[in-house]
């Protein structure tokens, strides 16, 4: 797996190599505190990552860079998207910035529904902020303790979305459905199963 990655241009984190050694192993240190201690839905994410709706501005779909298969594998992939983080995180330091947040995620959905795309499970996990603006000038952050910096040497600083605006994206669109425009459709939670936020709100009345 490592190999086929390093061919297609990405490298995996340490602890993902085959010779990679516990690094808490014969040390007294909490294995949590050590840095190194779904189903997306392709086609629906790859529909919004293109021309001609990748380039409108409205469009807060996460961008899909790449696909790449993984070897001896026929229903896995690996999707390649921007660095991520939480929508909140870190905190909003303003209403301004928290109003700013609500506006780009209603805008998304509008152009998603505009579209005839029902994301279907848009609940506080699948909305992110493309975390690369917080990065500049500063430290970069830990990709499971998104607090704490890279390496582990200390808690990481940030630009506020004040000083550094950023975009907010929805992810995770196995639960997405795309409705053809030629067929009326009456949308009802059984469309999604049970793994939906809510089903009692309105659309579904």
């Amino acid at each position: 797996m490592d190999t086929s990655l390093e061919e297609c241009r990405y490298l995996l984190r340490s602890r993902y190599t085959p010779d990679w050694i516990l690094s808490w192993q014969g040390t007294k240190k909490n294995r949590s505190l050590r840095g190194d201690g779904v189903l997306y839905d392709v086609e629906i994410g790859q529909k919004f990552s293109v021309d001609p709706l990748r380039p409108n501005p409205a469009n807060r779909c996460v961008p899909i860079y790449e696909v790449t298969p993984i070897p001896e594998s026929d229903d896995k992939v690996i999707i390649v998207m921007p660095l991520l983080r939480g929508h909140s995180s870190p905190p909003f330091c303003t209403a301004g910035e928290a109003v700013e947040c609500f506006r780009q995620l209603f805008e998304g959905l509008s152009f998603m529904l505009k579209n005839r795309m029902a994301h279907w499970n848009c609940i506080n996990l699948n909305m992110v902020v493309d975390a690369t603006g917080f990065g500049i000038e500063f430290d970069v952050f830990h990709p499971v303790f998104p607090f704490m910096k890279r390496e582990f040497a200390g808690y990481a600083h940030f630009k506020t979305r004040t000083r550094q605006p950023v975009k907010y994206d929805f992810i995770d669109f196995d639960l997405s459905r795309y409705y053809d425009p030629s067929i009326r459709q009456t949308p009802r939670s059984s469309d999604v199963g049970r793994w939906q936020g809510s089903p009692r709100v309105p659309k579904f009345q």
